[in-house]
């Protein structure tokens, strides 16, 4: 069985090993014995199955050929650049628009994709926030009393009056569901996101979502990215694709083959860089809907921007670490022929 595994279904140590590991439990179950899953036989059939040193430099060539690479913060602001800054409120602007703010939500706040965007196709699940799902924290120039709002109508109106500015309206909490998320974190990731005005890059982006709401006539029951257009009353919600593009575009910019960023960029560069400046993997769950205690994020999201030796961190660093491009390119293949560079 073993060898089949091996020779016919192409199978290595770590899988042979799950193989047998579920063997041993169906025997359990069953009632059978299983102690000859320990024997010095199986023990060589799984020494046999250890790849070679040629064979795994092949796979990690592979991995490193197909991998993604985690967003950072000058390609997100850069994103930025090119698709709000010098923009209207017209039907094109607004939909320039939503994919900067697709892209900050998606590497601020570490949801899915699909928490902002338009679900891909009829039958596929619905994730995408809703502008109900949004709380506004607002403070009253006359009054000074502090209230929350939903996004929508209700803080459109407060926008408009004449003694308000942006800067009155000091949070906005987001909730975002997936029903991909573990059962023991149920359908609603209970502590929502906030976005506040601790940092200006934090406050860009909080005056930004406040516009959008503003202007784009978005209703409390609508994915928070949709926009109206004034004149024929046409609807569009912001989608996937269109998401990652412009994070291809911004990678272009940067000299960066667009092949290694995806979708799964935003969520890695936000679990990347949430570690980096020390918030702890309970925070990085909590933040991006993954179950207590999941290893997932530190396993296949949170990248390692150091990977210096020891002559290097004989001298500590100094304050928060902001990965970026250099970091980044540092993870690229190595390029095979000089002449390409």
């Amino acid at each position: 069985f073993m060898a089949y595994l091996y020779e016919v279904e192409g199978l290595r140590d770590e899988q042979i090993n799950r193989a047998i590991t579920c063997v041993s439990y169906y025997f359990s179950v069953q009632g059978l014995p299983t102690g000859f899953l320990g024997s010095a036989l199986i023990a060589r059939g799984r020494k046999a199955g250890v790849r070679t040193t040629e064979e795994a430099r092949a796979l990690e060539e592979k991995r490193t050929e197909s991998m993604k690479l985690p967003a950072f913060i000058e390609l997100i602001w850069q994103v930025r650049k090119m698709c709000w800054e010098g923009k209207g409120w017209s039907a094109d602007d607004m939909d320039s628009k939503a994919l900067w703010l697709a892209n900050g939500l998606a590497f601020d706040s570490g949801p899915r994709i699909s928490n902002v965007t338009l679900k891909d196709g009829m039958n596929a699940e619905d994730h995408c926030i809703r502008a109900g799902h949004v709380a506004f924290t607002i403070v009253d120039p006359v009054s000074g009393k502090m209230s929350r709002v939903k996004g929508g109508p209700l803080l459109s109106c407060f926008l408009k009056r004449n003694d308000v500015e942006y800067s009155m309206v000091k949070a906005a909490d987001l909730v975002f569901l997936s029903s991909k998320t573990s059962k023991r974190v149920k359908s609603i990731v209970k502590e929502p996101k906030t976005i506040a005005r601790d940092t200006w890059m934090e406050s860009t982006l909080l005056d930004d979502i406040i516009g959008w709401v503003h202007y784009s006539g978005v209703q409390e029951e609508d994915e928070l990215l949709t926009r109206y257009c004034r004149g024929s009353g046409s609807r569009k919600v912001v989608i996937r694709k269109d998401v990652t593009d412009a994070l291809k575009q911004a990678a272009e910019f940067f000299g960066l083959p667009k092949k290694h960023f995806s979708s799964k960029s935003f969520r890695s560069g936000f679990g990347t860089h949430a570690k980096a400046n020390g918030m702890s993997s309970s925070e990085v769950n909590k933040r991006g809907g993954w179950t207590e205690g999941s290893v997932i994020p530190d396993k296949h999201y949170v990248r390692n921007m150091h990977s210096r030796g020891a002559f290097a961190l004989s001298v500590s660093a100094s304050g928060d670490q902001m990965h970026g491009i250099v970091e980044v390119r540092r993870m690229l293949p190595a390029l095979s022929n000089v002449s390409s560079v």
